[in-house]
């Protein structure tokens, strides 16, 4: 839990600050561009950190991540001010890193046994990490006009520096409740590339589509939203106020999601229906934003997708990775979680270099029509022993 809320935090501040930084020194209009950028740069990512979990283990890579990231925002400030390729690599590296630091989390909770009850936990421990995303979104929606949206950035490295305290404890604990190594290895026969694994399972191609169908929209929205947030509020000071005061809020649904909404979904509705309210919902609001476009149904739609982004696509996603082997969860998981994720932000780019503004409302419209049908075909949630009581259900 303090993991997430110190991962959660240090995004929440440097986010909004990224953006802001961004649409200052380039436009909105090159957002599609900085999406492309993220594919080869996530490539490189993921397949350096296959060999550094396997060589190094879980806990040297988190550090040389979190190092990283603490350089990077530390010189941000001053590389933001000298620098016009800065904004652009920052963009990038923000969206890169949290899902790094996720995926190494997330595959260590997979990888423990949490006796059955993974849909009351995986909640929980998303809604602490909602709080740090809260708290985080705060800092510059409060303060960036009157201390400056550069100088909130050295708020990060202190932030990602206790995460890799919190992180060697959670190694250790673990340790303690399995009786194994102090980290976590892998066999021989347990290094088969993450490619691999997701050619040959199923499952993680299911997970894979979901995925695509869902940052797809995401982006789309985003470039929809960023285009009139440019227009109506040029200064990036107060930019960066606006946006961490709408990521709060829509922290804050979120935290309603974790605790309470998608336990509830989930234990009365079961998995699969759970996973097709997501496109339904969005169906409905693309439809509203069709009929009625305007700035304020347009961050509305934005929010939506954000909150189902951030907290219950996210809970419902996770459970579908529960009954798969130590390899997969740490070997083709971060295909998924990381290159998939951001690599789906290339694919979107394209699409807005094809599709005419007017026309990228009809054509979420489409996608999420398409995702609705995927989801009902696709999905199967077999009830056997690998699966708890919970899951099955």
């Amino acid at each position: 839990m303090l993991c997430g809320f110190c991962i959660t935090l240090e995004y929440s501040v440097i986010k909004p600050i990224c953006h802001s930084c961004f649409i200052a020194q380039y436009g909105a209009k090159a957002f599609p561009y900085a999406w492309l950028g993220i594919l080869p740069l996530n490539f490189l990512l993921v397949n350096l950190y296959h060999r550094l979990v396997v060589k190094i283990g879980c806990l040297a890579t988190l550090m040389w991540t979190t190092g990283l990231s603490v350089a990077i925002n530390g010189l941000g400030p001053i590389l933001l001010e000298r620098s016009t390729l800065f904004p652009f690599f920052l963009y990038l590296w923000k969206d890169v890193y949290i899902l790094l630091m996720f995926q190494q989390l997330w595959s260590v909770i997979h990888s423990t046994d949490l006796g059955g009850k993974q849909r009351f936990w995986y909640g929980i421990l998303f809604g602490v990490g909602g709080f740090g995303t809260v708290l985080g979104s705060l800092i510059p929606g409060y303060f960036a006009v009157e201390v400056g949206s550069l100088k909130l950035l050295y708020l990060a490295p202190p932030v990602a520096m206790i995460m890799t305290f919190f992180y060697s404890r959670l190694i250790a604990t673990r340790s303690k409740m399995t009786g194994g190594n102090p980290d976590i290895t892998f066999e021989k026969k347990e290094t088969k590339g993450g490619w691999g694994l997701l050619r040959s399972s199923r499952a993680l191609k299911v997970i894979l589509c979901l995925v695509i169908f869902m940052q797809v929209a995401a982006t789309l929205f985003e470039y929809q939203f960023h285009t009139h947030l440019q227009e109506v509020i040029p200064d990036r000071d107060m930019r960066t106020a606006y946006l961490g005061k709408l990521f709060s809020a829509i922290s804050s649904i979120n935290l309603v999601f974790h605790f309470v909404v998608t336990n509830l979904i989930v234990r009365f509705w079961g998995l699969k229906k759970a996973h097709l309210m997501v496109p339904f919902v969005l169906v409905i609001n693309s439809l509203g934003l069709l009929i009625f476009p305007s700035l304020r149904l347009v961050t509305l739609s934005y929010g939506t997708i954000k909150t189902f982004d951030y907290s219950f696509f996210a809970i419902i996603k996770e459970m579908l990775y529960v009954p798969l082997g130590v390899a997969e969860k740490f070997k083709a998981k971060p295909i998924i979680d990381v290159f998939a994720y951001r690599g789906s932000k290339a694919l979107a780019s394209l699409l807005v270099f094809l599709v005419p503004f007017p026309l990228i409302g009809g054509l979420l419209l489409c996608l999420f029509v398409g995702w609705l049908i995927f989801t009902a075909v696709m999905i199967e949630i077999p009830k056997d022993e690998e699966y708890s009581e919970e899951y099955a259900r």
